[in-house]
């Protein structure tokens, strides 16, 4: 689209807050979907909306602070099943420390279908405290990513066509498990040896 000869929308990534967004172009749909070609006639009024698509190599750290959130007078129900829990099983305290860096998406279309990708991995049994910096053993070679597809039905056909064209295979992969097989069970063989 021109006006008075100069693009309404360049075809540019403009940066905002550190953030990359990219105009893919307008669409019929605020979701995204049904684009509109320029080449089409315009016949009567009619709303169009811009297509963004946002790129970002930062890394967001959400840090959970008990002690806030037990001082808190307006306690959620996360919370609240928390101290529940803790109640129920008397003197149950955490033994191993997992994180990863997460990049999540989502369908466009309004459906539930959800795709996150891990990395970094890592996995300790000391300093367990959520306040303490980020490290560990590494779960996954150097390179890899754990890939997550999350729908409640069935896997989109679009996306299965992608998978079956890049040879991907569903296999099963627990971050707690994993660290157990590697890491834990390898120290408590090891100390009962010795002993």
């Amino acid at each position: 689209w021109e006006i008075d000869g100069k693009p309404l929308v360049e075809k540019t990534d403009y940066v905002i807050n550190g953030l990359t967004y990219t105009f893919n172009g307008w669409c019929k749909e605020p979701t995204g979907a049904d684009p509109w070609e320029q080449t089409e006639t315009v016949e009567s009024d009619m709303t169009l909306h811009a297509d963004w698509s946002c790129k970002s190599d930062r890394v967001f750290k959400i840090i959970y602070s008990a002690t806030a959130a037990d001082s808190a007078e307006d306690k959620t129900q996360i919370m609240k099943e928390r101290e529940d829990f803790k109640e129920f099983y008397e003197g149950i305290e955490p033994k191993v420390f997992l994180s990863y860096e997460r990049e999540a998406y989502y369908a466009k279309d309004g459906s539930d279908f959800r795709i996150t990708f891990d990395e970094n991995i890592l996995c300790r049994e000391d300093r367990l405290s959520l306040r303490e910096e980020v490290s560990g053993e590494k779960l996954l070679p150097e390179g890899m990513v754990l890939m997550e597809l999350k729908c409640p039905g069935g896997i989109p056909m679009w996306m299965t066509e992608i998978l079956s064209k890049e040879k991907i295979y569903k296999t099963s992969f627990s971050k707690y498990g994993t660290a157990y097989r590697t890491i834990i069970f390898p120290k408590l063989k090891e100390a009962h040896k010795n002993v």
